[in-house]
């Protein structure tokens, strides 16, 4: 699948000024949700307080009891009566999180030496998460007077009754729990979903919708995702190569680049650390091919890559590199009197190289036998045939 620029909309340049300014549009809409959500509770406590005041004795009676002058008194008794209670419920809940980030700091400081067992960390702390929620809920109910197990026989025959009638939208709520709860991506990250390309802009307890920026919105049901590639939540790092002719000082050309390279994070704020230099990628028929790395955010990599050739075009010309390009040469052929790199840009050059040759070789993991007799077992080499050997074949024949 080819992928395109989804993010064609031009920024805004100017310096923003104010908090306000610096929040994008998912932080402001969660602000403004947050204030009119207290602004609701509020409301709520001042109407539940101050009921028989505003509508009465009737209705107040019937929201706060029979002789209670105000919402004060029937939240004091309330407090007063299941204190115990309500003590005991928070020093439950701050136990059960102590001992899980307890748990889950000596499991990731215990499974993160290889790959697979970080995957399998990652796979006990979030089972150990679950297992917390539930193990609170359970608790808490019971400390209140809940009957768990009518409970759980109840909650056992409606989930009973509601798979057989609706199986495929219990099927997509569960499935859009898990999304959210596991945190496999939020809105606003760039996925590809079944391959599907795009950024998330909804995500609910049966659909997901995603919007490729092209005008297309796909709405996929949450059981139906089967994988899912999140782009967003690393750092990409962008390739740009250039061509340079055969009779440039290599070393006269890395020298400059070795000093030119850092000034270009300045003139492109959008690239997260200033362009490296890969070291030469091919020897072409034209010209040598070097390459070039940058590291930026995944909605920023085109118009980096973008930026990128524009500054290294501006390089190689201001400095007198040729760089070849498609084209027949009928008289002038690449000119050999070239620049030659001075003993400064030589010694320059070495540094820029021995950085880009700083490589690290994984060691080969040991057999079970191995580990388990802490042996190192060698691979058996053939034996080289002898010379005597030779001549005694050559004497029988």
């Amino acid at each position: 699948m080819e992928e395109k620029d989804l993010t064609n909309i031009p920024e805004s340049t100017e310096v923003r000024k104010g908090w306000w300014s610096k929040k994008d549009k998912k932080d402001k809409k969660s602000f403004v949700l947050m204030i009119i959500f207290v602004l609701l509770l509020v409301a709520a406590l001042f109407t539940l307080v101050y009921c028989r005041q505003l509508f009465g004795d009737e209705v107040a009676d019937l929201l706060i009891g029979v002789g209670v002058p105000n919402g004060w008194h029937m939240i004091g008794i309330y407090f007063t009566a299941n204190a115990l209670t309500l003590v005991i419920s928070i020093i439950v809940i701050l136990t059960t999180f102590v001992i899980y980030y307890v748990l889950k700091g000596i499991i990731k400081s215990v499974t993160r030496k290889t790959q697979r067992t970080k995957t399998i960390g990652s796979l006990i702390v979030s089972v150990l998460r679950y297992v917390s929620i539930i193990v609170d809920i359970a608790v808490i109910l019971t400390l209140w007077g809940v009957n768990l197990a009518s409970a759980v026989a109840g909650v056992s025959i409606l989930a009973i009754i509601i798979g057989f009638g609706c199986k495929n939208l219990v099927a997509d709520i569960v499935s859009g729990l898990f999304i959210v709860f596991d945190d496999y991506f939020a809105v606003g990250d760039a996925v590809i979903i079944d391959g599907f390309r795009g950024y998330v802009t909804e995500i609910g307890l049966r659909t997901v919708k995603i919007d490729d920026r092209l005008g297309n919105i796909k709405c996929i049901a949450n059981s139906n995702i089967q994988t899912c590639v999140n782009l967003s939540r690393t750092i990409n790092i962008v390739s740009v190569s250039m061509e340079i002719g055969y009779n440039e000082d290599i070393e006269r050309v890395e020298a400059i680049l070795s000093e030119e390279l850092p000034k270009i994070k300045d003139r492109c704020p959008k690239m997260i650390e200033a362009p490296f230099y890969k070291g030469v990628e091919a020897l072409t028929n034209s010209g040598v091919e070097i390459s070039f790395g940058v590291k930026c955010r995944y909605p920023d990599r085109f118009g980096t890559t973008r930026d990128l050739r524009r500054e290294l075009y501006q390089i190689f010309k201001n400095n007198d590199i040729y760089f070849t390009f498609q084209q027949i040469v009928i008289n002038n052929a690449d000119p050999k009197d070239r620049p030659i790199a001075t003993e400064e840009q030589i010694d320059l050059s070495q540094e820029l190289v021995a950085k880009t040759r700083e490589i690290t070789v994984d060691k080969k993991e040991k057999s079970f036998i191995e580990k388990t007799l802490g042996i190192d077992i060698k691979p058996i080499q053939p034996k080289k045939s002898t010379g005597r050997a030779k001549k005694k074949t050559k004497k029988k024949k």
